[in-house]
């Protein structure tokens, strides 16, 4: 498969223009070969930071040690590579920076800075391909992910982008999750029939491989794992997790398409 031949590239690879180090997971997570997440908490001053967690829950382990804003973290799907914004300030996307980090070896590469009329809010990755879909307030773009040539182009497949940048359940997606008709909450609109909402508490839905969604509960005290079929939900419980757990991003063992977190409040 592609990403594993860009996998194996980027663990050997020093990219110019990068930020190397060691993984801020070794020894601690298994990058592309166990289920892990990524999510935002309060860091120093209120910024967000990056942490992980296993999916059976337990310790969770800092990913970034700045003083910057991060937020909106992407995994892509094999695991190994993870987009995110950074800027000096929360919610001043005018400042704000995409960033990719290799989990395998801490390498960093921004790949794309804010514009007078192109501020980046959201990311996803495609598929197949390495390359990662950026939403700005100018239209979607669309950047190689290294060691290839950096480009930074309009987004070619407009249904693609569309795809990757929006939350979508099962495989073959059957629904996608958008706040709901009445306004209050976020809900599962499918296809075709009447749309369900998720729950009251629910907030930064993700996919949770093809049969579940994933959402952190209200006061983010842990992350609920919700069948899409009906069925017992189960708490994946985090261990001295940050202020403010927010925006998840999952990496399933197995799965064959990208998960993508989605912005919340």
């Amino acid at each position: 498969m592609m990403w594993r031949i860009v996998s194996a590239t980027l663990m050997v690879a020093t990219m110019a223009a990068c930020r190397v180090s060691l993984s801020p997971l070794q020894n601690r997570i298994d990058v592309g070969q166990e289920t892990f997440v990524v999510f935002v908490g309060d860091g120093e001053g209120g910024r967000g930071d990056l942490y992980a967690v296993k999916a059976d829950g337990g310790r969770v382990y800092p990913v970034t040690y700045t003083r910057l804003h991060e937020t909106r973290p992407a995994l892509s799907p094999d695991g190994v590579m993870l987009a995110f914004l950074r800027g000096r300030r929360a919610g001043d996307s005018t400042d704000y920076r995409v960033v990719v980090m290799n989990l395998l070896n801490g390498a960093e590469r921004e790949l794309f800075t804010a514009e007078e009329d192109r501020a980046p809010v959201n990311l996803g990755w495609h598929p197949t391909s390495p390359l990662l879909y950026i939403a700005t307030t100018g239209g979607v773009l669309q950047a190689t992910v290294p060691p290839g040539p950096l480009t930074v182009t309009a987004a070619a497949e407009s249904a693609v982008a569309d795809s990757a940048l929006s939350v979508l359940l099962g495989r073959p997606a059957f629904a996608k999750v958008a706040p709901c008709a009445t306004g209050a909450g976020m809900c599962v609109v499918p296809q075709s029939g009447s749309e369900q909402l998720i729950t009251e508490d629910a907030a930064d839905i993700v996919p949770w491989g093809g049969d579940s969604l994933a959402y952190v509960t209200s006061g983010g005290t842990r992350l609920r794992i919700r069948p899409l079929g009906g069925g017992r939900s189960r708490d994946l419980r985090w261990v001295d997790p940050p202020a403010n757990p927010r925006l998840p991003t999952v990496f399933i063992v197995g799965a064959d398409a990208g998960l993508r977190g989605s912005e919340g409040g």
